[in-house]
């Protein structure tokens, strides 16, 4: 504590450096705790044991700042009493109140009528809290009788959740226990317990009940319950009561989230009423560092449900990986495998592995797949695929070698399908390419290339597959890609090449191709642009019909182009010497204003046929404020008929919407997509009626803006519900 001495000669010279002294007596009582410093931009006097500033105050503790209008210091009692538009900040954090108690010591304090921001994950608008009272103290704070909202104004907020306890962890978390939710003045909806996560990747889990039917389950209704702990963990409980289907009841659990490690795990059970069967899901996932650089993840699932004949099918999935990641090389593996059991068994895999390193050293790929279907007593499918190839990358040179083995995608299905070819395999393959420009002179921008294979291929012939093999050996010369400019005359981008393949079997083929664009200018908002490409093959025919096919074309193209401000015009053509024909005669027609309005047309003239083939437009208009009208159809004269026509109209007028969309296909004389909505605008929430004629779906909905999701929905559809944490992995689809 500060001796009287030392008050005494404090106070005579306060009035010479006011400032200076508040913060070096503001630190005579912060060695205990972290240094405070207090200073104040207007006038500062002494009463007693207590120091008074009034005027632009300011305390400084760490990462905590406080501001207000005035101030008073118990020196003894080590307390700030600060009052008037009260700012403190921690970190990322801001909190407003009219007053605030603040221990220098303790770090902790009292806010009177508070007020607090928050940024939370997830969520597109701020998150405001409010509370007559907030007790802080460092890494917590307890808000009573508070309230959360994102709607302004925020001390009249349309919605709010209400709670006696709101704790605050800065930096983790907000925990909201016995939680109502409050909209115009009603309590809608109860939570035990609402977690807000405030961490950088951790979503928040406020869900709202789900309310539907659908042609699978009947009248559903969903609910879900997040929840935190034991320790750092966090979770959701989810419990579907099915009209059909029965009860349904499941756990989200997440027991470990780190910035570099995460576990969690996955539980649901159901006793389907509609097959008499338990369905029965469990998942884990789990991802963790085995040292610096090295992360391991694994992902696994076992379900059972009835399958199509009534009986039980099990599936197990399981994907593990590894990642090594270090300042020269990067390197990953994974494996991934799926068994079904019903009658017999069904088992599908894939395994890859990359490695890639700085320019200079070896890169190589390695990627496997398997599949297997077979019963108790016979083998009825097997197929194994893959793919194997070693990269070097230096100074004007790249080697690679490859292994493959590819089969047809229909062997890794167990339908009775008989491909026109069942597999083909590079065994090996090596390729060398030199990079003239960089090797020898800037002068020669000019690619060679060398290369070795073994090819094998199994064709169809009859009902029975033939392998046809032979060694191939390659040598290529390309024009690597440049533009020349010829002033006035417009600039002239090309590139070409030549290859020659040779064939143990004795052929010998040569494949030509090029690829130039020519662009002139015509004045100021004129252009022309010309395009040839052409690829064609030359000598033998190959001894292959699927390894080693050539793509053959050979067509000019040219397009008059108009651009100027608002309006653009085309005109465009072209001839396939390949197929000795004339490209339909296109021409399109573009106006845009700054106001948003805008019209296109195009259509195309069969210059072969001397008919019309096809004609477009689209149009988006503002006919007036608060109308918005958009369309576009396709009209094709040889079906005389139109392909697509689709439309969407919205009116806006003060607090509500009126949107209204379909698109109709003509080929299948079909509406694939169509909705009608009336939505009314409460600012930072919509209630709406949805109906889509198409899913035959009649949806009342509640929506909160901010907040990621449909909100509440009250309605019908021939959807099926059903419980789908994230899915494991899409490589089986």
């Amino acid at each position: 504590m500060p001796t009287p001495a030392l008050r005494r000669t404090v106070k005579r010279l306060i009035t010479i450096f006011p400032a200076l002294f508040l913060g070096i007596a503001a630190t005579l009582t912060g060695f205990a705790a972290e240094r405070a410093w207090i200073t104040t931009d207007g006038v500062l006097s002494y009463d007693g044991d207590d120091w008074i500033a009034v005027g632009g105050v300011r305390l400084v503790q760490g990462e905590t700042e406080i501001r207000a209008e005035r101030l008073r210091y118990d020196v003894d009692a080590e307390l700030v009493y600060f009052d008037g538009n009260v700012l403190m900040t921690q970190g990322d954090d801001q909190v407003r109140g009219s007053s605030l108690v603040y221990n220098v010591a303790t770090s902790s304090g009292t806010i009177s009528d508070a007020q607090v921001s928050y940024i939370v994950e997830g969520v597109r608008d701020p998150v405001y809290l409010l509370g007559p009272t907030i007790e802080f103290s460092p890494g917590q704070a307890t808000v009573y009788d508070g309230r959360l909202t994102t709607c302004l104004p925020i001390t009249a907020p349309g919605y709010y959740l209400q709670s006696r306890r709101i704790d605050i962890y800065p930096g983790d978390r907000i925990v909201v226990r016995n939680v109502r939710f409050v909209e115009s003045g009603m309590t809608l909806f109860y939570w035990p317990y609402v977690t807000i996560s405030l961490r950088e990747g951790r979503p928040s889990r406020i869900s709202f009940p789900e309310i539907g039917r659908n042609s699978e389950d009947g009248w559903y209704v969903r609910v879900s319950y997040a929840y935190d702990g034991p320790g750092d963990g966090y979770g959701e409980a989810i419990v579907d009561v099915t009209e059909r289907r029965g009860i349904g009841t499941g756990v989200n659990h997440t027991y470990r989230d780190r910035p570099d490690s995460k576990g969690s795990f996955t539980a649901y059970r159901r006793a389907n009423r509609a097959t008499g069967h338990d369905d029965l899901l469990l998942g884990l996932k789990e991802s963790f560092p085995l040292s610096d650089g090295l992360k391991v993840d694994l992902e696994t699932a076992y379900f059972t449900e009835a399958g199509e004949d009534g009986e039980e099918e099990r599936t197990a999935q399981l994907i593990a990986g590894i990642q090594h990641e270090t300042t020269r090389s990067s390197t990953q593996a994974e494996w991934a495998g799926e068994t079904t059991w019903n009658g017999g068994m069904e088992h599908a895999s894939r395994g890859d592995f990359d490695h890639s390193g700085r320019a200079g050293s070896l890169s190589w790929r390695l990627n496997v797949d398997t599949f297997r279907h077979l019963t108790d007593q016979e083998l009825l499918k097997e197929a194994l695929a893959y793919h194997a190839s070693a990269t070097q990358r230096g100074s004007g040179y790249t080697l690679q070698l490859t292994m493959e083995k590819r089969m047809h995608s229909s062997l890794f299905s167990k339908d009775p399908v008989t491909p026109a070819w069942r597999s083909i395999s590079r065994l090996p393959e090596a390729n060398l390419t030199l990079d003239l420009e960089r090797l020898v002179s800037p002068r020669l921008p000019v690619e060679l290339g060398v290369g070795y294979g073994r090819l094998a291929e199994e064709q169809r012939v009859g009902s029975e597959y033939v392998e046809v093999a032979a060694g191939r050996t390659l040598a290529a010369f390309r024009l690597k890609p440049g533009s020349l400019s010829l002033g006035a005359l417009g600039r002239w981008s090309y590139r070409a090449g030549a290859e020659m393949r040779q064939y143990s079997t004795g052929e010998r083929r040569w494949i030509l191709s090029a690829d130039h664009q020519y662009r002139l200018p015509l004045g100021r908002a004129w252009s022309l642009l010309g395009v040839y490409a052409y690829r064609e093959a030359f000598g033998d025919p190959s001894p292959f019909r699927y390894a080693d096919t050539v793509s053959e074309y050979e067509r000019v193209t040219g397009r008059l182009q108009y651009l100027s401000g608002p309006v653009s015009l085309s005109l465009s053509t072209g001839y396939d010497f390949r197929n000795a024909r004339l490209l339909d005669l296109v021409g399109q027609a573009s106006y845009r204003t700054s106001g948003g309005t805008a019209l296109t047309l195009q259509g195309a003239y069969s210059l072969e046929q001397q008919r019309p083939t096809y004609a477009a437009g689209s149009v988006t208009v503002y006919p007036r404020e608060g109308w918005m009208m958009t369309g576009s159809a396709r009209y094709d004269f040889e079906r005389q008929d139109f392909d697509r026509i689709q439309g969407t109209i919205s009116y806006a007028f003060p607090g509500w919407r009126l949107d209204y969309t379909a698109i109709y296909n003509g080929v299948t004389d079909a509406f694939v997509a169509g909705e009608a909505a009336l939505v009314r605008d409460l600012g930072c929430r919509q209630v709406g009626l949805r109906y889509d004629p198409v899913d035959e779906a009649v949806w009342l909905e509640y929506q909160i803006t901010a907040l990621p999701g449909p909100g509440v929905r009250i309605g019908a559809s021939r959807e099926r519900l059903l419980f789908d944490p994230e899915p494991l992995t899409d490589i089986f689809e």
